[in-house]
């Protein structure tokens, strides 16, 4: 059966609610048993690779108290349930406050988490602010290698982009991006891109 992304994240977003209120009641949940041939799929073109056509931001949704045991619980419950429903790729940022580290905690209360793509930014300027932040960011996700980081918002991208081709190089990330929210940096954006 296939679904709309629109009907997944409504699903997605009910679901979740339910499945909140299982956890703080003290039931148990089943361990996820969604494998990638029951998801939708999309390729990668740059590498022939197959992920999740299905991802979930983490901007406000994961921004909580990360001491609030009963909203970590329900966060707990969302991921699990993104991922049991066949969602796959988890985006965040430094920028997005306590994101990362909830998404990290959340991540070891879940068994299995195989089939994951986990990507976030770099939002900071220079070489060694950059390697830094990365650093930070993997530690928190309790990720031994992050699958994308972007520069977010192309803040210093002539410094960052350099330093993100050499640890794919090194095989640290698999894959490089650049963001950005803002409009007026769409033919920058392009630019970057084509170049």
């Amino acid at each position: 059966m296939s679904i709309t992304r629109r009907q997944f994240i409504k699903y997605l977003a009910i679901s979740g609610l339910s499945t909140a209120s299982m956890i703080t009641a003290g039931r148990s949940y089943p361990a996820l048993s969604s494998s990638s041939d029951d998801r939708q799929m999309r390729i990668i073109p740059s590498s022939g690779e197959r992920i999740p056509a299905i991802g979930l931001g983490s901007w406000l949704t994961f921004a909580i108290d990360v001491d609030d045991e009963q909203e970590l619980d329900a966060r707990t419950a969302i991921l699990r349930d993104f991922l049991v429903r066949g969602g796959g790729v988890l985006d965040s940022s430094p920028m997005y406050g306590v994101a990362q580290e909830v998404i990290g905690k959340a991540l070891r209360r879940i068994d299995k988490h195989d089939g994951l793509f986990a990507a976030t930014k770099v939002w900071t300027t220079g070489n060694r602010q950059g390697f830094i932040q990365i650093e930070e960011s993997r530690e928190l996700w309790g990720l031994d290698r992050l699958d994308l980081i972007q520069v977010h918002n192309l803040l210093d991208w002539e410094t960052h982009l350099p330093t993100l081709h050499a640890m794919k190089q090194q095989g640290d990330i698999r894959y490089v991006g650049v963001t950005t929210s803002h409009g007026r940096r769409h033919d920058e954006l392009e630019h970057i891109m084509r170049t």
